[in-house]
């Protein structure tokens, strides 16, 4: 594309004869719309049809000699050049915006210097100084233009190298970075794991010391592990330890405490999670916590880790060390318990010693199991029209036996779809009862929700509590 010239007309025909005495400069023509344009010593003005379309006042004392439309690069951008008494002004088109104003203007020349086929205005100053603008940039008057399209492709291809090396060197640090931070968390689990706490350290010479036998007496605050439990649910192996707080509780509490698990071949890929048992309302309430009791008071509490059954290998044995790390405020340092050995056969994942039942000695862990690979939610049973006081015993009908160690009622039928689902029932008065649920997933607390009102009044509704709530 080249730039052939411009047409510049300074009109003046179409001007409005009682304007005319005022006119400075004019131009016919231009933009659709508009017949002519004229500049007072105040004002640029558009007329249409001897009406007025628009008009901008451009200040006291401006003397405008020469109007030209300068078009931008969208045909949506143009710009009215005014030009006369030392200044050059560029006026936005659409909105009449003073984008570009230049004082102690020489001379003002439009064409196309760079040699691209566009319109652009040259500034000279009064200082010599050369300008060269389209009306939105001012371009660098020691650049070669136009550019060399090799020139161009070449500094393309540079920028492109650097930026693929720079993206592969992120990736290779990234990878680098995971791979470090996951052999510093390995190596930190296997070092608290293997560091037990030994219960004599060279008795032996120091009682050759003294000569005669030493009564060590230990003193020891914090945690203690009670014992552990491990079931299979639901796809997952869930270990639990007991932890008891011990020693003078009221000296501190027991903070940050964390679970450092692996097996004989290495790390184990689990979750962990620290819970609490309380009564509410008689009945038993599992709640995660992040620290095992308050300051002045021993509690107890189980540190659960949920493994899926698929990061292990069933047909050899397997044995767990466990240890559990924590702070004992207001001391920063870490502490922790004596690591914990769990041999696991490959006959012991076909028996009954992890399958989940609800006998006395073992109804604690697995509804605590249940609790962990399931969803709990609370709702409130209600009915207008009928009794909600003979809910418990038409739940024997739906295959629920009632299990008194948690003070609710279990569906243990391994044939049915809602197996291990678990209510609690809290009765409100004899048209409202609060239901506690626990299912594998929202899916089938749906199943188990329709299940209920086959036994409950037509009229019945379930809404939905917040534990925040309670």
């Amino acid at each position: 594309m080249a730039f052939l010239g411009h047409v510049v007309s300074s009109g003046g025909a179409r001007v409005p004869s009682i304007y005319k005495e005022v006119v400075t400069s004019c131009l016919d023509s231009p933009m659709e719309g508009v017949e002519v344009v004229v500049t007072t010593n105040t004002h640029l003005v558009e007329f249409n049809q001897g009406l007025v379309v628009r008009s901008s006042r451009l200040g006291e004392g401006a003397k405008f000699t020469k109007v030209r439309v300068l078009l931008g690069q969208m045909a949506s951008e143009w710009w009215y050049v005014l030009e006369g008494g030392g200044t050059v002004m560029f006026l936005r088109g659409k909105s009449f915006q003073v984008d570009r104003e230049y004082k102690n203007v020489e001379c003002m020349e439009i064409g196309d210097f760079l040699n691209t086929g566009k319109r652009l205005v040259k500034i000279t100053l009064a200082d010599r100084e050369l300008i060269l603008t389209d009306g939105q940039t001012e371009f660098d008057l020691d650049q070669e233009w136009p550019m060399e399209i090799n020139e161009v492709g070449a500094v393309g291809d540079v920028l492109g190298q650097r930026l693929a090396m720079a993206r592969e060197a992120v990736v290779r640090t990234k990878a680098e970075l995971e791979k470090t931070s996951k052999l510093v968390d390995e190596s930190i689990t296997e070092l608290m794991v293997s560091c037990g706490v030994e219960e004599a350290v060279e008795m032996r010479n120091v009682e050759k010391l003294v000569g005669g036998k030493v009564k060590v007496k230990v003193e020891e605050k914090g945690l203690v592990l009670k014992g552990h439990w491990v079931r299979l649910v639901r796809g997952f192996v869930i270990f639990g330890v007991e932890l008891e707080t011990f020693g003078e509780c009221g000296e501190g509490e027991v903070k940050e405490v964390e679970l450092q698990l692996v097996t004989d071949s290495g790390v184990v890929e689990y979750k962990y999670y620290l819970v609490k048992m309380v009564k509410r309302d008689e009945r038993i309430h599992m709640e995660k916590v992040m620290e095992l009791g308050l300051d002045g008071v021993c509690v107890k509490g189980t540190l659960v880790a949920k493994l899926p059954f698929s990061s292990l290998n069933p047909s050899t044995s397997i044995t767990l060390l466990a240890s559990v790390s924590y702070n004992l405020s207001p001391n920063t340092r870490k502490l922790h318990t004596r690591t914990t050995h769990i041999t696991l056969q490959p006959k012991d994942f076909c028996s009954d010693s992890l399958s989940p039942t609800f006998t006395p000695t073992r109804a604690i862990p697995t509804f605590l199991s249940l609790y962990l690979t399931g969803v709990r939610e609370i709702l409130t049973i209600s009915t207008q029209l009928g009794s909600l006081l003979s809910l418990p015993l038409f739940l024997p009908k739906l295959n629920f036996t009632l299990t008194l160690a948690i003070s609710g009622y279990t569906l243990d039928c391994p044939t049915s779809p809602l197996y291990l689902s678990t209510i609690m029932l809290n009765p409100l008065n004899s048209r409202q009862v609060e239901a506690i649920m626990y299912t594998k997933d929202y899916t089938h607390l749906t199943l188990l929700v329709r299940m209920l009102r086959e036994i409950l009044p037509a009229d019945v509704q379930f809404m939905r509590v917040e534990e925040a709530l309670l």
